[in-house]
């Protein structure tokens, strides 16, 4: 590791998040990073390599091969995925493994773990099947009774509604080209609800952001939005930029699950997604709510976090078009 660089380690650094946090730390030239992931040999991978990463191969279920991947690290960037497995058990069972080599590293001093809401407080309770923000938030509380000291150096992260779900999850997120040739985006929530939107390439420098600050934020919970913006507001913006016509139709809960299960998913995974998207589209702001810092507060004031529709003039829209 080269002298006066402080050492991160990225999980998951071939994915959503890892991926561009990954390259943001090795493009200030401060960091040297590690990177973790099942496979060595992805594009991703070998780019991150390229771009001066230590490539290294960790896998959940040997739990060796994470110690060895935290060995000598300041800085842990924890990021797990309910996709993996699509089970809530399996998505605790790996964070709390990569906290446990966390805690066993007496060189760490930032543990960084990204999260999401606890769906049993906001809204009032109603969406209990989002096991994808339920997975995250008991990971969290397993780490504060299973290592307490870990958890003190912890900074928790939520990142909001990324602008790529159109391209990389268009069957339940996007809009859907009808045989009249225009698009249609069905959703269980109304129009008017805002969405807490972000650019994952906005991510690393909050990362930075948080390393740089040493114990400022250890028991902080810090969000990551660029911006609120309905799907009509959204849909607006991508019309205008793509020449195509749209339109938002809300559907009700029930009919979004069918469609999900006519799509190919089983009925518990579109349950699950049926009730995510009921939490992000409730039009609650909780992502911003009492005692979170928003990242826009916090990041250099010179650093301007992606619009929408800076998104839509850059993406490639290829596979939804």
């Amino acid at each position: 590791m080269p002298q006066g660089k402080k050492l991160v380690v990225v999980t998951a650094a071939t994915g959503s998040q890892g991926f561009p946090v990954a390259k943001y730390l090795l493009s200030t030239k401060r960091y040297s990073v590690r990177a973790v992931t099942r496979k060595s040999d992805s594009p991703q991978a070998m780019l991150l390599k390229d771009l001066g990463a230590e490539i290294v191969v960790g896998d959940y279920d040997e739990p060796s091969t994470l110690r060895a991947a935290i060995s000598g690290a300041e800085a842990v960037f924890c990021n797990t995925t309910f996709w993996d497995h699509a089970s809530l058990d399996e998505e605790v069972r790996q964070g709390l493994a990569v906290a446990k080599a966390a805690a066993e590293e007496p060189t760490v001093k930032n543990f960084i773990y990204s999260c999401l809401a606890d769906p049993r407080k906001i809204i009032g309770g109603k969406y209990q099947e989002n096991q994808i923000y339920k997975a995250k938030i008991i990971t969290l509380e397993k780490i504060e009774s299973q290592f307490p000291e870990l958890y003190k150096i912890t900074t928790r992260l939520t990142v909001g509604y990324y602008h790529d779900n159109w391209v990389k999850y268009n069957l339940f997120l996007g809009p859907i080209k009808r045989e009249d040739g225009v698009f249609e985006m069905e959703m269980p929530f109304p129009f008017t609800s805002k969405l807490p939107m972000v650019s994952l390439d906005d991510v690393g420098v909050v990362i930075a952001t948080i390393l740089e600050a040493g114990d400022k934020y250890y028991g902080k919970w810090i969000s990551v939005i660029s911006e609120h913006l309905t799907e009509t507001e959204k849909l607006a913006s991508w019309m205008k930029a793509l020449g195509v016509e749209a339109e938002f139709k809300e559907i009700s809960p029930d009919q979004y699950q069918q469609r999900l299960e006519a799509g190919g998913y089983p009925k518990h995974l579109a349950l699950y997604l049926t009730h995510l998207c009921l939490t992000v589209g409730s039009g609650e702001n909780y992502f911003e709510s009492d005692g979170i810092i928003k990242a826009r507060d916090i990041v250099d004031s010179s650093y301007k976090f992606k619009t929408w529709e800076q998104y839509v003039a850059e993406a490639n829209w290829d596979s939804v078009l």
